[in-house]
């Protein structure tokens, strides 16, 4: 005997489910970035023909506008290579040659958006970088429970993300075309996992843990632009003391130079990316 099923059985619950407002959704996203300070080693690997480099990061992290990176070679590079550079607020300094060098940072700078603490910072750079507009994060003032007339956003819709259901901010992409920008969070436990900058750089984040002072970090980070792709793999995150001379850029150790790294696609890579992203 055969049985008709309707076909609206099938119906992906996504469709179903309760969207929070934007505004709650990045007030949760920001509470999941920790507060203090912070201490993250980190490893990024460069894949290449032969090999694949892999560079040590040390990250000091005191806030989103505050941070240190100390980058080191491993293998044969251990003890010849060492960057350092401090971020402080929009920009970023070196020391090279004896020379201080700065940088304007931008969206690319993709370390901040692990470390956003305020859901009002986020919402002025989602509306900066297109994901969002005004109306995704304005506030309305009700006189009564029944004036409340609750609209969902139509730039945040319900996806699925490395298998695991997202809310998605940000308007669908074409069939054709660029894809659009846009930003994937977690619908459970409003954690980052994925996002498409307008220069069509995406960053994906997996296997986060909990840390001290409410930190939520990936484990696993691959970024990906062009037809390049890098993975960026966490091994330790602590919670440490707060030294603002830390972040002085008058007080930068001096680097060495990038010519150590030998000649080929893998170094053109590693200056890309330390150029766009870091």
């Amino acid at each position: 005997m055969n049985f008709f099923i309707p076909s609206i059985l099938f119906t992906p619950l996504l469709t179903l489910a309760y969207i929070p407002k934007t505004a709650t959704i990045l007030q949760r996203l920001a509470e999941n970035n920790g507060n203090g300070a912070y201490q993250i080693e980190q490893e990024v690997s460069f894949p290449s023909e032969s090999d694949t480099l892999i560079l040590k990061e040390t990250w000091i992290v005191d806030s989103d506008l505050k941070m240190r990176l100390v980058v080191q070679g491993t293998k044969d590079l251990r003890d010849q290579l060492k960057w350092v550079f401090v971020y402080d607020g929009s920009r970023r300094y070196q020391n090279a040659g004896g020379n201080r060098l700065q940088k304007n940072l931008d969206e690319n700078f993709i370390e901040k958006y692990f470390h956003l603490r305020k859901s009002e910072e986020f919402a002025r750079i989602f509306i900066r970088l297109g994901i969002l507009d005004e109306r995704s994060v304005e506030k309305t003032l009700y006189r009564s429970t029944k004036d409340v007339d609750y609209r969902p956003d139509p730039l945040v819709r319900l996806s699925r993300t490395n298998g695991v259901v997202t809310y998605a901010l940000g308007r669908p992409s074409p069939e054709e075309g660029a894809p659009t920008p846009g930003a994937w969070i977690e619908q459970d436990l409003f954690l980052l996992r994925k996002l498409r900058l307008p220069a069509q750089a995406e960053i994906s984040a997996d296997k986060y843990s909990s840390y001290s002072r409410s930190l939520s970090f990936p484990k696993v980070r691959t970024v990906k632009w062009g037809n390049h792709q890098v993975e960026i793999h966490t091994f330790s995150v602590s919670g440490r003391e707060k030294n603002p001379s830390l972040f002085n850029p008058a007080q930068i150790e001096q680097s060495t130079r990038l010519d150590l790294l030998p000649d080929g696609s893998t170094k053109n890579l590693i200056e890309d990316f330390y150029k766009r992203f870091r």
